[in-house]
C-alpha cells in the first residue's frame, strides 16, 4: 500500500477481498516500521519500505496476510516431524544403551560362573575376556588367583602324602623316598 493514501500498489492473484480488507486495516493502524499481529482468523505481517530518497516516491507499507490455519499447518508439520525425531532419538539411545549394558554384563556373568565352578573345586577354571578395560584386568587377576590356588592345593596334597607315609611306616629309607618323590612334584 502507498502510505498516506492507502491505495493498493500490488496484490497477489490469490488474495481474497476479505484478506485485502484485513491487510488495508492493518496497514492504516500500524505505527511501527514492522510487526506481526493476528486479526480474526488472519496472521498479518507488515514492514515499511522507504522510497523517497531513491525514487522520489511516497513510502510503501508492505503487508503479508495468511490465514491462521495455513500458518499453523506448517507449525503442525514441524511439530509432527520434531516429535518423530525425538521418538527416534529416544529409541536409538535405548537400543544403544541396552547393547552397551549387555556388553558390560557378559564379562561379569562369565566371572560369576567361573567363581561358582572354582568354589565347587574345579581349580583349572579360567576366564577369557578380551579388551582393554577393567574387566580384562579382573579376569587376569581371577586366572592368577586360580593358578595360585592350584599350586597351593598341589603343595598341600604333597605334604599330606609325606605326613601319611611318616605315620604309616617307620623305615627311614621309605620316608626319604616318599619325601623326595613328593618334593619333586
Amino acid at each position: 500500500f502507498e502510505v498516506g493514501r492507502w491505495t493498493r500498489v500490488r496484490c497477489s492473484d490469490d488474495a481474497t477481498p476479505a484478506a485485502e480488507d484485513v491487510a488495508r486495516e492493518v496497514a492504516k493502524k500500524a505505527t511501527e516500521g514492522s510487526g506481526i499481529s493476528t486479526v480474526g482468523g488472519w496472521v498479518v505481517a507488515h514492514r515499511d519500505v522507504f522510497l523517497r530518497y531513491d525514487f522520489g516516491a511516497k513510502s510503501w507499507r508492505l503487508v503479508t496476510v495468511k490465514s491462521r490455519e495455513r500458518v499453523l499447518a506448517s507449525a503442525s508439520g514441524f511439530t509432527t516431524t520434531a516429535g518423530l525425531l525425538l521418538l527416534t532419538a529416544i529409541v536409538l539411545v535405548f537400543v544403544l544403551s541396552h547393547v552397551q549394558i549387555r556388553r558390560s554384563t557378559v564379562p561379569l556373568q562369565q566371572l560369576r560362573d567361573a567363581s561358582v565352578r572354582v568354589a565347587e573345586g574345579h581349580l583349572d577354571e579360567r576366564v577369557m575376556v578380551r579388551g582393554d578395560d577393567e574387566y580384562t584386568e579382573v579376569s587376569e587377576a581371577f586366572n592368577g588367583m586360580t593358578t595360585a590356588l592350584q599350586q597351593q592345593v598341589r603343595l598341600l596334597h604333597g605334604m599330606e602324602a609325606i605326613d601319611r607315609s611318616v605315620l604309616a611306616t617307620r623305615q627311614v629309607g621309605r620316608l626319604v623316598e616318599t619325601a623326595l618323590a613328593q618334593l619333586g612334584d
